[in-house]
């Protein structure tokens, strides 16, 4: 797996404790269990619908296994799963409307259900309007899940790392669904939104492998950053009319994209595979065998366009382009070549840092700034071509860089001011090009 779904579980357990459901030693399971308000049956189910051995032998179980926590207001919320005498059995919980003491129940608290390895499937009433961070995240057997109609935000992290759950349909009622809400659930191939979403967070499908086909909803408007990222299998993407701003690396590392088709004309889709702001002519994103355009309609590469992409070796910017914003290039570790416009006027800080595998750079005249860490651990970089129009630069541009050449189009004296405060001077060989 990607350093990426790493990097998500480790932030997913510093956001959060860890809390798992309360299982016993596997035991001798009766057939029935009984409690005063529910029954909890061991129940057959057929497995003619798709693939479902997962669900063929299932402990149904309602209120008589959940904890609750009383509002004092006629209203409740799940607090966890308390029954440990299920074993290694299977779980099929249902969420009923009201709890053993009549309560309404409208809420399921955080951490509720994380990291309940035995739940298979989840069916929740129409009466549970909030669902908080992490209530299902870690549930690695969970298949299927059911959600109520009235919720209108699935929060952050709420079905991490269910890496079995297959299909998602998402509710009308839904209008946001929050950073990393379903990140590597990397079984899911079959996402279905029913309208009303508005705005995806950060990281909200990234490494959700087996996604092969996504139609964004009319009504959506904002995307964050890596809400597709590391998603390998997807081929196919339709962006709404209504979408009006785009995360960067929305689709980095997404291999397999073969096409994106818009409706917004906020976003070009370009013949070429890339992505373009029509307003501002930044370059969003691109993918598979792109092409850049040289029509004129790229000024800029937007922040972290191709952060992290891991196929990228060549590049030739357009003509046109005169930014590159901060991080576009950082972490591109197979970029070995990249010949930027003559055009370029600025350079943001850590457009370069991490590509290993830059050996040489050209920067054009009329570029007056080298800001910060632009060139960090480009740890094969062995020579740079400075214009004289260069009149600033920070003092750790070069990050920890060792025996690269610069060869500088300005005079010693010019240069002993531009690196004064430079940290890793002696690591520089300087020659003066004019």
């Amino acid at each position: 797996m990607k350093k990426r779904i790493t990097l998500l579980l480790l932030s997913a357990l510093l956001l959060a404790n860890v809390t798992a459901c309360n299982t016993a030693p596997e035991t001798n399971n009766e057939s029935t269990l009984e409690d005063a308000n529910t029954t909890a049956s061991i129940t057959e189910k057929s497995d003619k619908d798709n693939d479902r051995s997962d669900l063929t032998m299932l402990v149904s179980v309602g209120s008589e296994a959940l904890q609750f926590t009383s509002n004092g207001d006629g209203t409740c919320s799940v607090s966890k799963l308390t029954d440990d005498s299920f074993g290694t059995n299977k779980l099929d919980v249902t969420i009923l409307s009201h709890s053993p003491d009549g309560d309404l129940v409208t809420r399921i608290e955080k951490d509720a259900f994380r990291a309940c390895k035995n739940l298979v499937r989840i069916t929740i009433a129409d009466s549970v309007s909030q669902i908080d961070p992490f209530a299902f995240s870690y549930c690695t057997s969970l298949i299927e899940v059911n959600l109520p109609n009235d919720i209108e935000q699935i929060s952050e992290y709420t079905f991490h790392s269910c890496n079995k759950l297959r299909s998602v349909e998402i509710p009308q009622s839904v209008l946001r669904i929050e950073e990393s809400a379903f990140s590597c659930c990397t079984e899911l191939s079959n996402l279905n939104f029913l309208g009303g979403v508005s705005y995806i967070g950060h990281d909200a499908f990234a490494c959700c492998e087996s996604l092969q086909t996504i139609i964004l909803p009319e009504g959506l408007e904002r995307m964050g950053r890596y809400v597709f990222a590391d998603c390998d299998n997807l081929k196919r993407v339709t962006l709404p009319s209504t979408l009006i701003d785009i995360g960067y690396s929305i689709f980095v590392n997404c291999t397999e994209l073969e096409q994106i088709e818009s409706y917004s004309d906020m976003y070009l889709v370009t013949p070429g595979n890339c992505i373009i702001e029509t307003a501002t002519g930044s370059l969003i994103a691109a993918w598979g065998n792109f092409s850049l355009p040289e029509d004129g309609s790229v000024l800029k590469i937007c922040a972290n366009a191709f952060r992290a992409s891991s196929n990228l070796t060549t590049l030739t910017l357009p003509q046109s382009t005169k930014m590159i914003d901060a991080h576009a290039f950082s972490s591109c570790k197979t970029l070995k070549t990249i010949i930027l416009s003559p055009n370029l006027l600025e350079i943001g800080q850590e457009a370069f840092i991490y590509c290993e595998s830059l050996t040489e750079i050209s920067i054009p005249q009329g570029v007056e700034a080298l800001n910060r860490n632009l060139f960090a651990d480009c740890n094969n970089l062995a020579s740079i071509m400075l214009p004289d129009s260069i009149t600033e630069i920070d003092s750790e541009a070069f990050g920890r860089l060792k025996n690269v050449t610069v060869y500088y189009q300005g005079t010693p004296s010019e240069w002993q001011i531009l690196s004064k405060n430079l940290k890793n001077i002696d690591s520089l060989h300087i020659i003066f090009d004019n």
